[in-house]
């Protein structure tokens, strides 16, 4: 159990209470809001806290790295783009082969048209974190 970060330059406030959450990782808090189930999720995090998150970062669930794609040359479909972020977490940002794509809202599906080949694609956090999947894509007639 973690509490909740406060800045060392902020003055010490009476009205702020100290509360203990239980850190839930990404995929179970993603499976607690596809059910609509309640957890104390954290509240948002003090704007003036030096913390350096160096945890919990992103969890890419598509595409899945390593995986090989096939896309009509006739009638391309869209990549779906989907992650599984911590509470705290509001905004993601998607990077395709180190080029940026798209801001998006945490816990939204996005899709991109890929090239042909080998792709990278990248998810930072609105707290810096990163994480990587590398994909393969083959255009096919069909």
């Amino acid at each position: 159990m973690k509490s909740s970060c406060t800045a060392k330059t902020a003055s010490p406030n009476p009205d702020i209470k100290k509360k203990w959450y239980r850190i839930i990782n990404p995929e179970i808090q993603a499976w607690y809001n596809e059910r609509n189930m309640g957890y104390d999720a954290l509240p948002p995090h003090n704007p003036d806290c030096d913390k350096i998150y160096l945890d919990n970062y992103p969890v890419i669930t598509f595409p899945v790295n390593g995986s090989e794609y096939f896309i009509s040359k006739q009638s391309p479909e869209p990549l779906q783009l989907t992650c599984h972020v911590n509470a705290e977490v509001k905004e993601v940002f998607w990077y395709i082969n180190n080029r940026f794509y798209k801001k998006a809202l945490a816990g939204t599906k996005e899709f991109f048209t890929p090239e042909q080949g080998r792709t990278k694609i990248s998810c930072t956090d609105d707290k810096g974190r990163n994480t990587d999947v590398w994909v393969k894509v083959r255009y096919v007639d069909y």
